[in-house]
C-alpha cells in the first residue's frame, strides 16, 4: 500500500504548472499502474491508496484517511472526496472545544442581592475556562461605612449569614461562603489585600481592563474599607 503527502501533491507542479491536487493525484495513478500493470484497469486489484492528511493544528498530526484503489473512480473525484473529508475533519477538530462548550453565569437575582449589601463602589466579571467549561463570575467591591477593612469584612459576612450563607472556609482576611438558596460560592476580602481579578490569560482584554479598575480603586479615599465580594457558579 503506497502513501501519498497531501502536502506533497499540493506542492509539486506537473508538466504544464498547474497545482491541481487532482492532477498530481492522476499523475500517482499513472504512476502506479506503471508499477503494477493493469492494476489501474483491474477490479480485483489490491493496489489502494493510503493518505497521511497534515492538517491545519501540528499537535493534531497525522490523521490517517484510507481511500480506495484508483480503479473504480476519476482521481479527481478520489481528490475531491480524501480534500472533503480532511477538511471536515480539520475543521471540527478545531471547533470541538468551541462547539461543545457550557457557559455558566452568576443568577442575576443574586447579585441583586449582594448589591443590598452595601454603597456599590465598582462592578465587573472575570472568567474561566476549564475543559469545555466557560464560567462567568461576577465581582461587586462595596462600601459598607466600617472604620477599618476588618470590621467591613465582619459586617460584609454578617449581612450574607442573614440571608443565609454560611461560611465554608475562613481566614482573618478571607471568607468562603455558600447557600442552599444558590448555585454558587461567595468569595469575601478586603479591598486591600486582594488580587485583581484574573482569567489567567484566556481573556487579556478583560485581565487588562480589570487591572486598572482595581489599580483606580485602591487610588480612592477610603478604599481601606472596600470589600470586594466574588460570586462564581456552582456545577451542582
Amino acid at each position: 500500500m503506497d502513501v501519498i503527502l497531501i502536502e506533497d501533491l499540493i506542492s509539486r507542479r506537473d508538466q504544464d504548472g498547474s497545482h491541481s491536487v487532482a492532477h498530481r493525484l492522476d499523475d500517482y495513478c499513472s504512476s502506479l499502474s506503471a508499477r503494477s500493470p493493469g492494476a489501474a484497469e483491474s477490479a480485483s486489484s489490491s493496489a489502494g491508496v493510503s493518505v497521511v492528511v497534515y492538517g491545519l493544528q501540528p499537535e493534531l498530526q497525522p490523521w490517517l484517511i484510507f481511500g480506495r484503489s484508483c480503479n473504480g473512480y476519476s482521481s479527481g473525484m478520489f481528490a475531491r472526496i480524501i480534500l472533503g473529508m480532511a477538511l471536515a475533519i480539520s475543521a471540527l477538530m478545531i471547533s470541538s472545544c468551541g462547539f461543545w462548550q457550557t457557559t455558566t453565569r452568576v443568577d442575576p437575582d443574586l447579585v441583586a442581592e449582594m448589591r443590598t449589601l452595601g454603597k456599590v463602589a465598582a462592578d465587573t466579571t472575570s472568567e474561566w475556562y476549564w475543559e469545555g467549561e466557560h464560567d462567568i463570575s461576577a465581582i461587586l467591591v462595596v462600601d459598607v461605612g466600617a472604620t477599618d477593612a476588618g470590621r467591613a469584612l465582619d459586617q460584609v459576612v454578617e449581612r450574607l449569614e442573614s440571608h443565609g450563607w454560611k461560611p465554608s472556609i475562613s481566614s482573618v482576611d478571607f471568607v468562603s461562603m455558600e447557600s442552599s438558596r444558590w448555585p454558587a460560592t461567595i468569595f469575601v476580602e478586603p479591598l486591600h489585600s486582594s488580587d485583581d481579578p484574573s482569567s489567567d490569560g484566556f481573556n487579556p482584554e478583560l485581565d487588562a481592563s480589570n487591572a486598572r479598575l482595581f489599580t483606580g480603586l485602591r487610588q480612592q479615599k477610603g478604599a481601606g474599607r472596600y470589600v470586594v465580594l466574588t460570586a462564581e457558579p456552582s456545577h451542582r
